[in-house]
Parts: structure tokens; sequence; C-alpha cells
């Protein structure tokens, strides 16, 4: 995948999804099973997409589940240069 290229996907996917009132559960199935198959293809914008939806629940729990651990440091809005995973 190019740089960034997932998150060209995940987000409007996203944004959609919560423009046409997907129930949370659904949404956390279809956003985890999306997040797999880019995650698979070398997908890593995790930073990008907490800082796309630094407030949204469901998007940080799926991108939780799917292996995405902010570091202690991370903050919404601020860029992420730390290589720190939290413990």
């Amino acid at each position: 995948m190019g740089w960034s290229s997932g998150g060209d996907i995940f987000a409007p996917v996203a944004r959609k999804m919560f423009s046409v009132h997907v129930s949370p559960w659904r949404m956390v199935g279809v956003l985890l099973e999306l997040h797999d198959q880019l995650h698979n293809q070398d997908w890593d914008t995790c930073d990008d997409m907490l800082q796309e939806f630094p407030d949204d629940p469901i998007i940080r729990s799926v991108l939780f589940m799917g292996g995405c651990i902010p570091c202690r440091c991370w903050e919404p809005g601020k860029d992420h240069k730390c290589e720190e995973v939290a413990g």
C-alpha cells in the first residue's frame, strides 16, 4: 500500500457509516474487518486515524482491538513522532 493509503480507505468508510447511522455493533464489526484487511496489506497509519477521530469511542475501540495502542505521549490534534507503545 502507498503512504497513508489505508487512511484514504478507512476514514471515508467510517464517516459514511456515521452519516447513515449504522449501529455501533455493526460499525465495530465492519471497521474491525476493514482494519484487519488493511493491516494485512501493511497499513500502519494508526496515529492518523486517532488524530482524525480523536474522541470517537467506536473508532478508538476498533483501532485498539486491531492492535493499535497509542503511547502515553499521544494527544489529539498534535503530531505524534514517538515510537513507544503503551504497556
